[in-house]
Order: C-alpha cells, then sequence, then structure tokens
C-alpha cells in the first residue's frame, strides 16, 4: 500500500484540503462540490440542494457532466471509477461519490 500526502487542491481562492472521511465531512464536502461546480462551470448556486439534478436543476450540459468526474478527481486528489462516474447525477451523488473515493483512497 502506498501512503499519499494529504489531498489538497484549490479553485481560485478556495484551498480544498482533504476532512475526516467520516459520515461528519459531508456538509463541507458539500460546500467544497459547490464552489467546484460554480468555479468550473460558471453556476451560481445560491438556492441549490443536495438533490438538484446536474442536467435538469443546474443546466450542464453531456459534456460538463463528463468533466465534472475529472474536475472531482482532480480537486480531491482522488480516483473516481467510470461506473462510479456514471452514478453522478446530483450534486449529493457527487458528494457521496467523494466522500466514498476518500475512504478508499486511505
Amino acid at each position: 500500500m502506498t501512503l499519499r500526502p494529504a489531498p489538497r487542491a484549490s479553485i481560485g481562492a478556495l484551498d480544498l484540503r482533504t476532512e475526516p472521511a467520516a459520515p461528519s465531512s459531508e456538509p463541507s464536502t458539500y460546500r467544497l462540490v459547490c464552489a467546484l461546480l460554480e468555479a468550473r462551470f460558471d453556476l451560481a448556486l445560491g438556492n441549490v440542494a443536495p438533490a438538484s439534478h446536474l442536467v435538469h436543476d443546474l443546466k450542464l450540459d453531456p459534456i460538463d457532466v463528463e468533466d465534472l468526474p475529472l474536475a472531482l478527481e482532480e480537486a480531491f486528489e482522488i480516483d473516481i471509477s467510470n461506473a462510479d462516474a456514471g452514478r453522478i447525477e446530483t450534486i449529493e451523488d457527487a458528494v457521496r461519490c467523494v466522500n466514498r473515493n476518500r475512504r478508499t483512497a486511505s
């Protein structure tokens, strides 16, 4: 098993430092995923919910939807399988994917 340094990435001025991979980290992961969506896809996410659908609610096009897992991998320094990437349909799905892959990277 190879030890990896603590993941760290930034989106503009936002610093994405990994927090504990426990379920209690989900609200913080949610904020970071929203910040990534805003920065990467030029969205204003003032009134979104975890269940907001990437295509129907946020109006991401299919290319953006395919780019999101790559953006998550880069920002959180994780690996996302094609199967996991294909299941990301909502903000909550993206948060769960990040948290699940943080745990498996540990």
